[in-house]
């Protein structure tokens, strides 16, 4: 099954410098093709990412009305978030977000959420997350005031260490 990660996601994985690395998970990750256009290319560059592997999926059909739909109704919530959850939405995948409104929309949609810390359970399950690159996440995080569970990223660095024993 595969987990659509969206904007927010990307920019905590670049902050922690992980951005290409999450592309080891191959098929597993995936980005909507709005958020690779229109969002990526401030930040890690949509362009590079698909060169280095990045799936870019597409939403259709009545996907792209659910999305249009929703940001009506909640107009906060990014072109790139509506259309990462309508895809998520369409295909029966996960949703990646660290957006709270989104994971709420999401949840009441019957799509199943992951933080991004959660995305770092799966490269550490992958044995491609190092504690090294636990330590470069929490410091750009912080350096950028980002926010992220930190108990549950306690529990991904126990992983990690376990499996480098």
């Amino acid at each position: 099954m595969c987990v659509v990660l969206d904007s927010n996601v990307w920019f905590s994985l670049y902050c922690g410098d992980l951005h290409l690395k999450v592309l080891q998970l191959g098929d597993r990750v995936c980005s909507v093709d709005y958020v690779v256009r229109k969002e990526l290319v401030s930040g890690p560059n949509g362009e590079v990412l698909k060169e280095d592997g990045l799936r870019v999926e597409e939403v259709s059909g009545e996907g792209v009305e659910k999305a249009y739909a929703w940001r009506a109704a909640w107009p906060q919530l990014s072109m790139g978030d509506v259309f990462s959850l309508a895809l998520a939405w369409e295909r029966g995948w996960r949703l990646a977000t660290r957006d709270d409104l989104l994971e709420r929309l999401a949840k009441s949609e019957d799509v199943a959420v992951l933080c991004v810390v959660g995305v770092m359970r799966m490269m550490a399950e992958a044995g491609i997350l190092t504690e090294d690159d636990i330590r470069n996440f929490k410091r750009g995080m912080y350096v950028d005031k980002g926010r992220y569970d930190k108990r549950k990223l306690r529990d991904v660095d126990r992983l990690v260490r376990d499996k480098s024993q």
